[in-house]
């Protein structure tokens, strides 16, 4: 999609040419770390909205989603899937999608096995553009 930007990178989560609390309906700004405060990473689904590099702004659609919506969410190659996992969250290209569906389908279905080492964790949300498009956005925490 060329929204996305060339280098395929997305921007961080800010809202371009408005500044917080201009609009009433416009969601809040996570802040700034001040000196010396760790750099938080980027969390759309916690936050409800997404800007991409381009300045569309993505709102979330709903709650989390599981299982079988996030497969054919994930597998079809006109929705664009965001992965949130560093400070630079990125656009997961159509060849590597099934790839990324093997490795979180056990813990997205409940299907993971106990294991007191594993600490990885997938939260995941289907968001919306004004023109209606939809874009996956999951998030891996460890």
């Amino acid at each position: 999609m060329g929204h996305l930007g060339d280098n395929r990178r997305v921007a961080k989560n800010k809202h371009r040419g408005q500044a917080a609390g201009d609009s009433p309906n416009e969601l809040p700004q996570p802040a700034e770390p001040g000196p010396g405060q760790p750099i938080p990473w980027p969390r759309p689904i916690r936050e409800r909205a997404w800007t991409d590099a381009d300045g569309v702004r993505w709102i979330r659609r709903g709650s989390s989603i599981a299982g079988n919506d996030i497969r054919r969410l994930l597998l079809d190659a006109s929705i664009p899937v965001l992965l949130c996992y560093s400070l630079e969250p990125r656009i997961v290209p159509p060849v590597e999608r099934a790839e990324l569906w093997d490795r979180i389908r056990p813990y997205v279905t409940g299907r993971l096995r106990d294991d007191a080492t594993d600490h990885t964790s997938f939260d995941t949300a289907e968001f919306r553009d004004d023109e209606r498009r939809s874009m996956l956005i999951i998030e891996e925490s460890c």
